[in-house]
């Protein structure tokens, strides 16, 4: 007996649906997905063979793609595809108990997992190695977003999923069209350039800073001085700028950024409560009194903001990694910035 665990749309194109299934793996009920790809019944060709020949040429791009995918933070592919009822594919993929990290970063009171600067930098190790996997065997995902990774409950495995739109990209050549969703798309996507590895990062950097500052980033003015000011001196820094980067020449590519990502995701899991938990923002160092990046700084101010001009010193509490810190701020110019503080771990 099947038991449907999840439905819903995953931005295939408008004329394909998908649906996941908890399913017994042959005799020995070995739990596994089952992922359904088909055409809607709204927009069922009267031929059959059309609907035959429309999954069968995205069964062979998808089965192509991820048959010889072998990496623990990629999904897997356990067997052949089957056709079922005629119109639609079901692929057998590696079920994984967890959530997303959309549910973990932003679903806070739906998640089973403890929010902790270690545990979001082993959940940020476990996406990148992923997408560099991906990236060295020549696959665009072009889906990247927090819906289209698990966390694995008890070990924290990072797992991309979702590779239906992901395309084989060698020498300039792509196996498919485009797709995605704005939100994390890069700049130049709006332009109307192709997406490609370097728009994969992009949307990877954005997706870490979201993971860091447990808020949703821009997309349009998403920037390197941006990721620069709300994450300065933490050691997730320079490659997140540099994955974010506006320009897709100057963009960081996975090669280029996984070691300093790892070296972070060690630096954060080995540090100590304590210093896990002191604000981003340090004291005495001056940021824009900008209200989008105080409140992903984690700042509550008072409701009456000090006008420009003024100076007054005023007690805010800021959060940062596993704890918060009460501090006295003090406001300038539009500006401001944390005098003495307590830090304090729960």
């Amino acid at each position: 007996m099947r038991k449907k665990i999840m439905t819903g749309s995953f931005d295939f194109p408008e004329d394909e649906w998908s649906q996941i299934w908890h399913a017994p793996r042959g005799s020995v009920r070995v739990p596994l997905a089952v992922c359904a790809r088909g055409t809607t019944k709204t927009n069922w060709p009267q031929s059959r063979e059309y609907r035959r020949f429309t999954s069968q040429r995205h069964l062979d791009r998808e089965w192509s793609i991820c048959q010889n995918l072998n990496h623990r933070n990629v999904v897997k592919i356990l067997g052949m595809p089957w056709l079922e009822e005629s119109y639609y594919w079901c692929f057998p993929l590696e079920f994984i108990n967890g959530e997303t990290v959309e549910t973990f970063i932003f679903e806070r009171g739906k998640s089973n997992i403890t929010l902790s600067l270690s545990t979001k930098a082993t959940i940020i190790t476990g996406m990148s190695e992923g997408l560099h996997y991906l990236h060295k065997k020549d696959i665009v995902h072009q889906d990247l977003k927090p819906d289209n990774i698990m966390v694995e409950y008890g070990t924290l495995r990072a797992v991309i999923i979702d590779l239906g739109l992901a395309k084989l990209y060698q020498g300039g050549y792509s196996s498919a069209t485009d797709g995605g969703n704005e939100a994390y798309s890069a700049p130049e996507i709006f332009s109307g350039q192709r997406r490609d590895m370097r728009s994969d990062v992009w949307a990877m950097g954005k997706i870490i800073g979201e993971v860091l500052l447990d808020g949703r980033l821009p997309t349009r003015n998403l920037s390197s001085a941006t990721i620069q000011q709300l994450l300065c001196e933490h050691p997730y820094c320079d490659p997140v700028a540099d994955m974010v980067d506006g320009s897709p020449i100057q963009r960081a590519g996975m090669a280029g950024v996984i070691g300093a990502l790892r070296a972070a995701g060690q630096a954060c899991s080995r540090g100590s409560s304590r210093q896990a938990a002191q604000p981003l923002v340090r004291a005495g160092h001056w940021v824009p009194n900008d209200a989008n990046a105080l409140s992903l700084l984690g700042v509550r101010l008072p409701a009456a903001v000090p006008s420009t001009g003024t100076v007054q010193h005023l007690q805010v509490e800021a959060h940062g990694g596993d704890g918060y810190t009460l501090a006295q701020a003090e406001f300038k110019d539009g500006r401001f910035k944390y005098g003495s503080s307590t830090t304090y771990t729960p």
